[in-house]
């Protein structure tokens, strides 16, 4: 299983984009985030 990371996406150091996660065009994952799902659960 992997991930979907879409363009122009950015991805901090010290985040986890889970397994299935799918980042739409300009998501941000900010640091020390969680994203899962296709609506990212943050944490």
């Amino acid at each position: 299983m992997g991930s979907i990371v879409m363009d122009n996406c950015y991805i901090e150091s010290g985040s986890i984009v889970a397994a299935g996660a799918v980042l739409t065009e300009g998501t941000r994952v900010e640091a020390g985030s969680i994203y899962a799902g296709e609506y990212q659960l943050r944490k």
